[in-house]
């Protein structure tokens, strides 16, 4: 290393100059710059704490003054789970074409300490840069309708109405083409990721700083603030909203969603990977046939080691029960837990009529048919003041007339359009009952025979094509009921025995293929014992426990009763009764619907209205409950309604 020397000139009378004493500050400050640095070095790698403000060290004590290095402020974020809501086609069975909005949980680096301004910037990022890759490993297909050139240019939060609403403001190029549906889905991804944060219920729509109204080339109104139920539309008709695909959970899991379900109705399974049952329960939504609404429920498990599952939401058919709109959901089961009790105890309740709140309901007529012989009118006969026998009601909400007068059976489209479906040739056989079950119609009737005169006909319900006739099939007059399993058949009794005579698909069954229950068969299996009142036990399918209901009805409204599933409620029934016909041939109706809670309490609702018999109609099948509603039949001076009863 070279040396530096200085040297003074003998007899220089100049005042001394502190060489020394610069060299020792200089020597100094290269030792802190040293020391410094050697500090920095070893501190790499390491996490700096969240939002602290660092300064360097200074150096060991000295006489000289202290030296820093600038104060530096480190950014520091953190990562955040968020739902992001892109679109896929996966969804199985589903009974509306997708693609359909799916939800995503998304790990999303949000500043510490993040405002709600903070928290809707970083999710609507996270949206714009799509799908990722670990997205796709637990849902295939995403995709997203946001166009890629797309800027979020400000984020604005207005609570001062109580209602917490998001302004969002893009550049043009968010508004960039893609035809309606592309510009539509847009907007649904936006602000259902947006208002599933909290504090935000609606959003508004900012370009280059201007308020929208009337958005893109395709037209879209944006009138006034967007909500989750503008876009509805573009949801699966179920919907898992919690727990989301990939997440580990313990046992009980509270399940999650929103559903536009028959009659409300949303089953919940979980699966192994082989599709065997782990645990399964129902819950209602708040709304559904028409509606979408909120569901949840607790489904449970017992496992020794972390396993890998699904948890799937669907609807049962309700012309064949079959799985429809079914989504599945794969997560990870973790040690522990405990399963559901396999060996419930069945319940007994006691119901007593008189003592129920009571709500008069206001029907809707959905068949209004003339008397006579026309392709849209129904028969009467004078000789035996008759008319039609019964009717049933198809998934679709046809109603399937029996026109026992003219011998033939009618078909009402939900427009009220009449199509005469068959007719019989009444030596050869009369029917007198009927049912509906996927796209056929069954129908049994008398024949010319001594010994079980009785034959059934299936015959299209499109087309009306003559599909099978079976002969013998029944002894004698009676009900028919189409249930999940099947057709079955019982006379006449205070406690009906039910005989198969068609499978789920609407196949008739020989005689020597019948069977006989003393339950009604189907999803939830119904035994029925009438007597001063009505003994009612429903057993639901699976390991769920039987509910028996022993309902007492009063003298005067006993005249008539019969006894309905109530899809409502696993375990639930509808009983209906009626007083006697008053001289202008009318008469008080009471619906009752019972069925247990998620606690296994009871619960009841009654409904009243009147009904009109200016004609004789049959014994059975002049109530149908299907479809989250009672029909009924009536006969009045000028025709034949059918009324439907939304319960």
């Amino acid at each position: 290393m070279a040396t530096l020397t200085t040297q003074r000139p003998p007899h220089d009378n100049k005042p001394n100059r502190p060489i020394g004493m610069w060299l020792a500050i200089a020597t100094v400050l290269l030792a802190v710059i040293l020391g410094v640095s050697a500090y920095w070095v070893g501190r790499q790698g390491e996490d700096p704490s969240p939002g602290v403000t660092t300064t360097a060290p200074s150096a060991s004590p000295s006489t000289t003054a202290p030296v820093s290095v600038p104060p530096t402020t480190v950014p520091v974020t953190q990562p955040a789970a968020m739902v992001l809501y892109f679109l896929a086609d996966h969804i199985q069975d589903s009974n509306k074409p997708g693609p359909h909005l799916m939800p995503v949980l998304r790990q999303v680096e949000v500043p510490v300490n993040a405002t709600t301004v903070d928290t809707v910037r970083s999710a609507v990022l996270a949206l714009i840069t799509g799908p990722a890759d670990e997205d796709s490993q637990w849902v295939p297909g995403l995709s997203s309708s946001i166009p890629p050139e797309a800027e979020l240019l400000g984020v604005t939060i207005d609570e001062s109405s109580g209602v917490g609403r998001a302004t969002l403001d893009f550049n043009q190029a968010f508004a960039s083409g893609g035809g309606t549906f592309s510009v539509t889905s847009r907007i649904a991804q936006l602000v259902f990721t947006t208002t599933g944060l909290d504090g935000i219920d609606e959003v508004m729509f900012m370009i280059d700083g201007q308020l929208v109204d009337v958005f893109s080339s395709e037209g879209l109104v944006l009138s006034g603030p967007q909500t989750r139920e503008d876009y509805s539309d573009f949801l699966p008709l179920v919907m898992i909203e919690g727990p989301l695909a990939g997440q580990e959970i313990k046992s009980p899991v509270t399940v999650s969603g929103l559903a536009n379900a028959f009659e409300a109705t949303v089953n919940l399974r979980l699966e192994d990977v082989a599709g065997n049952a782990i645990d399964e329960t129902f819950t209602t939504a708040t709304c559904g046939t028409g509606c979408f609404g909120e569901f949840s429920a607790d489904l449970m498990f017992a496992v020794e080691q972390p396993t890998s599952a699904r948890i799937v939401a669907l609807e049962y058919s309700a012309k064949d029960g079959s799985p429809v709109n079914v989504f599945s959901v794969p997560v990870v089961l973790l040690a522990g837990g405990t399963s559901r009790p396999l060996d419930p105890t069945a319940q007994s309740f006691h119901i007593d009529i008189g003592r129920l709140a009571i709500e008069p309901i206001e029907g809707t007529t959905v068949v209004n048919a003339a008397y006579g012989q026309g392709p849209d009118e129904l028969g009467f006969l004078d000789e035996t003041g008759s008319g039609p026998c019964c009717f049933d009601v198809s998934g679709e909400g046809d109603i399937v007339v029996l026109d026992a007068a003219n011998h033939r059976v009618v078909r009402f489209a939900p427009g009220g359009e009449a199509t005469v479906l068959m007719n019989f040739d009444a030596a050869s056989i009369v029917p007198d009952a009927i049912a509906v079950i996927a796209d056929r119609v069954i129908v049994l009737g008398e024949t010319p025979r001594l010994e079980r005169p009785y034959d059934a006909v299936a015959f299209s319900l499109e087309t009306g094509e003559l599909l099978k006739r079976v002969e013998s099939v029944v002894a004698g007059p009676g009900d028919l009921r189409t249930t999940s399993d099947g057709v079955f058949w019982a006379a006449a009794s205070s406690h009906p025995e039910w005989v198969a005579v068609a499978d789920n698909t609407g196949g008739l069954l020989e005689p020597t293929q019948q069977r006989s229950f003393s339950v009604l068969p189907g999803e939830s299996s119904m035994s029925v014992f009438y007597d001063a009142g009505v003994e009612v036990t429903v057993q639901p399918a699976g390991d769920s426990a039987a509910s028996t209901y022993d309902v007492l009805v009063a003298a005067d409204q006993a005249a008539f009763m019969d006894v309905l599933g109530y899809q409502r409620h696993a375990d639930g029934a509808l009983v209906v009764t009626s007083t006697a016909f008053d001289v202008d041939g009318k008469a008080d109706v009471v619906a009752v619907a019972m069925g247990t809670d998620f606690d296994r309490q009871l619960v009841t609702s009654a409904w009243s209205f009147e009904v009109e018999r200016w004609s004789a109609v049959g014994d059975f099948n002049i109530h149908r409950y299907g479809f989250g509603a009672l029909y009924v039949l009536n006969t009045t001076s000028n025709g034949v309604e059918i009324v439907r009863y939304d319960l």
